[in-house]
């Protein structure tokens, strides 16, 4: 005669031993609660990454940085132009209109593709009082403009290096020329 040794956890949080005889109603018996405790570990986990993946985009939706800007400056004509130290063929000239994001993450306006990068490392927009202005984003990534940490908000212009851990973008121009906002929006080249 053969039989079948279930150990598993009762809804109390006891263990629990079973021996389950040779006789094929035991067995099967066996069986069935082993399969019903495996199918209710697959649901339960099922159920917990859904309640998280839930949060988790809860959590990524209050971080909508682009709501956080100031938007009074929405109308201003400046224009940034910035390209990759490294990569001159990577080169970006956008408007300030709205906030500009820059990260690896394909959504940023500036899109880096560099594990150095965080997903969405900082943002340039024209503060309340007309001046263009970085702020770091990243947690664990630091941002460095001319080879100091942006604290807060820092004022950027002309020639400035700006540093994402290994990648090193360089603010060619900023200008204020309404006649070179013709396409009202940004322009990528070589991207």
């Amino acid at each position: 005669m053969s039989v079948i040794r279930l150990f598993f956890a009762n809804t109390a949080g006891t263990d629990q031993l079973a021996d389950v005889g040779g006789n094929p109603t035991d067995i099967s018996l066996g069986l069935i609660i082993l399969i019903t405790a495996v199918c209710t570990l697959l649901v339960a986990g099922i159920i917990k990454y859904i309640i998280h993946s839930k949060k988790k985009k809860n959590k990524n939706e209050d971080k909508d940085v682009s709501a956080q800007s100031p938007t009074s400056y929405t109308l201003n004509p400046y224009r940034i132009r910035l390209f990759n130290e490294d990569d001159v063929s990577q080169l970006w000239e956008i408007s300030l209109a709205n906030t500009i994001l820059i990260g690896r993450n394909p959504d940023c306006h500036v899109c880096v593709k560099s594990i150095t990068v965080g997903r969405k490392q900082s943002k340039i927009y024209v503060n309340n009082d007309g001046i263009a202005v970085i702020e770091n984003l990243g947690k664990t990534n630091a941002t460095m403009l001319n080879g100091r940490k942006v604290y807060g908000s820092e004022k950027i212009s002309s020639g400035d290096r700006i540093k994402f851990g290994h990648v090193v973008l360089i603010v060619e121009s900023i200008s204020s020329d309404v006649s070179s906002d013709l396409h009202n929006g940004t322009i990528y080249i070589n991207v």
